[in-house]
């Protein structure tokens, strides 16, 4: 997970920014606030209106590779990406 601010540009601020301001960055996940990710591509997010967490990947276009709470994403990631044992 990432800080809320920070020098490097690997904080919460620098990275909802850097990928607002690409014109890849899908209009649809304007709402969504990114706060880390899982060190191979897929960043964590939260959108507050849905009260609800978002795993998502550039290359998925608008649409969150998986979504449910944060817990449930952490656990998904966790188990390799993989649903239930």
């Amino acid at each position: 997970m990432l800080p809320q601010s920070g020098k490097d540009g690997r904080d919460i601020e620098s990275v909802n920014a850097w990928l607002r301001a690409e014109d890849w960055y899908p209009a649809g996940l304007q709402d969504v606030v990114w706060f880390g990710d899982d060190g191979v591509g897929n960043f964590f997010g939260w959108r507050p209106k849905l009260a609800i967490a978002v795993l998502w990947n550039p290359e998925d276009g608008d649409e969150p590779f998986r979504v449910g709470s944060v817990s449930d994403l952490w656990n998904f990631v966790a188990a390799g990406y993989k649903i239930g044992p």
